[in-house]
């Protein structure tokens, strides 16, 4: 049952409207609104007629916010994605702007060096200034992969590759502990002071984790993910998270086939908060690598998930497909 109030705008009927809400509920109550000057419902009748009194009547305003409404009446933002930049890997791949990117891949697969990558070519296509926190390589070694490719472009794009480095990447000045609530910090400057779009945390087991005795590590995973999903979605930024698999996950003999986001640690909650799941992949004993986007959570806006093979060009720094 539902209620409206149409008390005197008065002290007493203030008082008498707050006493209702307590009794009955706010989510059910409804509340008249008055023309300026006019006290209460005779007022309305007698200044501005039975009409606009009913009028009033019918389009009582809900005393708290609605949660729902009728589909029609919900505006939704359209859903902002990217291309990656390789027209081999565009129809499996567009990025959500805002949204969650896990990159998992076996033993020195070159993870690391194919979301700098990735990033360079985001840069370079879109104009988008990344940030990346590297925690395990030199960031010489990050400098130098980004100057190569800026100069393996510099024909086309006319900027020094030091200027390219500059104008498009970010790289943290933390030292120590980099906890959660850090990152979180760390996800609204590059956003708000370094105009970034993109954010890479590499990698995820470099972080300070804790947690308590009556929470196991999936809990934990799914817990802070959704967290740090909430913090990237109200800066607009694009986070990527490198994590590596697990022991177990590391068969010698394992193909692509067998590698998803499960193979990571807490794997169910990982798979379940992702966005975009990719798998970098490096069969044994070549240069060659597999990149397999194993998840998009919306297939028909963000593509259908695929692989393609890609040559790693060490010298230019460039990741170039073969099909």
């Amino acid at each position: 049952m539902l209620f409206r109030s149409s008390m005197d705008a008065d002290e007493p009927g203030e008082c008498l409207k707050l006493d209702l809400f307590a009794r009955l509920g706010k989510a059910r109550c409804f509340v008249e609104t008055r023309p300026d000057g006019s006290k209460d419902a005779n007022d309305i009748l007698l200044e501005h007629g039975a009409d606009e009194l009913e009028r009033r009547r019918v389009s009582a305003e809900a005393a708290m916010p609605l949660l729902f409404d009728v589909p029609s009446k919900i505006d939704e933002p359209p859903l902002e994605v990217y291309e990656t930049g390789w027209s081999q890997l565009d129809p499996y791949l567009k990025y959500m702007r805002g949204g969650l990117v896990v990159v998992t891949g076996n033993p020195n697969a070159g993870k690391s060096q194919w979301v700098l990558g990735q990033f360079c070519q985001l840069a370079r296509v879109h104009g988008m200034r990344c940030a990346y926190l590297g925690m395990e390589g030199r960031q010489s070694s990050q400098k130098r992969d980004i100057q190569r490719y800026a100069k393996s472009w510099s024909g086309r794009m006319n900027m020094p590759p030091e200027a390219f480095q500059d104008k498009f990447f970010r790289f943290p000045r933390l030292k120590g502990r980099v906890t959660i609530e850090l990152i979180k910090d760390a996800i609204m400057e590059v956003a708000k002071v370094h105009r970034c779009t993109a954010f890479c945390i590499d990698p995820w087991s470099k972080l300070v984790h804790e947690w308590g005795r009556n929470m196991q590590e999936y809990q934990y995973v799914d817990k802070t993910l959704a967290e740090l999903q909430i913090a990237a979605a109200a800066a607009d930024v694009t986070l990527f998270i490198v994590a590596h698999p697990t022991n177990a996950a590391t068969k010698a003999n394992a193909t692509i086939d067998d590698w998803g986001l499960e193979a990571i640690a807490g794997g169910s909650a990982w798979h379940r908060n992702a966005d975009h799941g990719i798998v970098v992949f490096k069969p044994n004993n070549t240069t060659e690598r597999i990149i397999k986007v194993c998840k998009n959570r919306d297939w028909e806006i963000m593509g259908t998930p695929g692989e393609v093979l890609f040559e790693y060009d060490r010298v230019r720094s460039v990741y170039v497909a073969k099909q």
